[in-house]
């Protein structure tokens, strides 16, 4: 039998929690949350927790993922990513979603010592999933799925997505852009056209190295005037090791 994520070709998703945060401050932040599907890259639900209120520290969290008991709590679905946030208050009002891949939204102070906030996402498969913080405001960004040609274990390609094409009336310019947990942060990438030659290459560094938490990246890409039609953008890492090539992603692509 196939799972759904066997049906829609994603690759095996991480089960290990990811642990982060600067610390907790005197002060008590206010959380606000938002989520979005296929808003951000298709394919792709995220979850944004925005940290107002207190001092610049990013307050300690923690992420689970782990299978739901749907007899108990069937608006759950079958898998459940859990945000556990050890400093805030939050007034986030529960919602069932229902969009693919994520069903539910909720936000449960937990009990007993502390200040500690809950929110459970109710998914109905296993995506890739990943997590990284941005500043300017602080937020806790838990993203899962992505188209699945462009995601990996280790690199998620956000822009362009699978199938753009590129109007070089315009410009022969695009962005690449995503999230990456790689070796010393070193994103690499080519462009190959329609016959398989590399006609263009080069790299460009994540926010942030190997780490539970991911990086994110932005970098222009030109492409050669000798392309013309079919072309594919793959991106990847390169092994400290032995220098093969680690979580490729192979997007294809069209100029026009």
């Amino acid at each position: 039998a196939f799972s759904r994520e066997d049906v829609f070709g994603y690759a095996q998703a991480s089960r290990e929690a990811i642990s982060n945060g600067d610390g907790n401050t005197g002060e008590l932040p206010t959380l606000t949350t938002q989520w979005s599907v296929d808003g951000v890259a298709p394919g792709l639900a995220r979850f944004v927790i925005e940290v107002t209120g207190s001092a610049a520290k990013l307050p300690l969290f923690r992420v689970d993922v782990t299978p739901n008991d749907e007899s108990n709590k069937p608006e759950a679905a079958k898998w459940r990513i859990t945000v556990t946030v050890s400093n805030g208050t939050d007034r986030t009002t529960s919602a069932i979603v229902d969009r693919t891949p994520l069903r539910s939204v909720g936000a449960f102070p937990t009990k007993g010592p502390g200040t500690s906030v809950q929110y459970e996402l109710g998914l109905d498969d296993l995506r890739p999933w990943r997590v990284f913080t941005l500043t300017n405001p602080t937020r806790i960004v838990v993203d899962f799925g992505g188209a699945p040609q462009a995601v990996s274990d280790g690199i998620a390609v956000y822009e362009p997505a699978p199938q753009k094409t590129i109007d070089s009336r315009i410009s022969r310019t695009f962005t690449v852009s995503g999230a990456a947990r790689v070796f010393e942060a070193n994103v690499v990438w080519r462009v190959k056209d329609s016959s398989q030659k590399v006609v263009a290459q080069g790299h460009t560094t994540a926010s942030l190295g190997t780490s539970p938490v991911w990086g994110t990246f932005s970098t222009p890409v030109t492409l050669p005037a000798s392309v013309n039609g079919n072309f594919t953008l793959e991106v990847y890492e390169t092994s400290a090791k032995d220098g093969s090539e680690l979580g490729l992603v192979a997007i294809p692509l069209a100029v026009r």
